[in-house]
């Protein structure tokens, strides 16, 4: 398994988290309006899917980002194929989790119709495209630069 093939592959999965969170978009902007689905953002409710929202956001985003840099060290100093299957792992629950936030904070701005919504999706969207796979930033994760 080459750089090549990972980047494929993960390619797969960030372009799915996208191609799924615009469907959400979609789907939500005909269905919540045609069944009437709307919760009052200051209700007890409202309020709670907003917190639930923002603090999944927060912490995937940062988390992700962060687990997968501690992650993906030890795979510096290997130099099997398996390191490749690892980091594709790795790469994958990183794309998903913070895939996840994206689709979250589209759905509760729907729900919601809350702006605040739309920057949480925003922030989840730029936490994705720094996750977007390259080949030339698979070998530079995958090189030992001595620490």
């Amino acid at each position: 398994m080459t750089e090549k093939d990972i980047a494929r592959k993960l390619k797969v999965y960030y372009y799915g988290a996208m191609i799924i969170a615009v469907a959400v978009a979609g789907l939500c902007y005909y269905l919540f309006p045609k069944y009437g689905l709307y919760i009052d953002p200051l209700q007890t409710s409202g309020i709670i899917i907003s917190y639930v929202v923002i603090t999944y956001m927060l912490i995937s985003v940062a988390g992700g980002l962060w687990w997968f840099g501690k992650m993906i060290k030890p795979l510096k100093k290997r130099e099997d194929q398996g390191r490749y299957i690892e980091y594709t792992r790795y790469a994958t629950i990183r794309l998903c989790v913070i895939g996840l936030g994206l689709i979250l904070a589209i759905s509760a701005f729907y729900l919601l119709k809350q702006q605040t919504m739309i920057y949480c999706a925003a922030i989840s969207a730029v936490g994705l495209v720094f996750c977007k796979p390259q080949e030339g930033r698979i070998q530079l994760d995958l090189v030992d630069d001595g620490d």
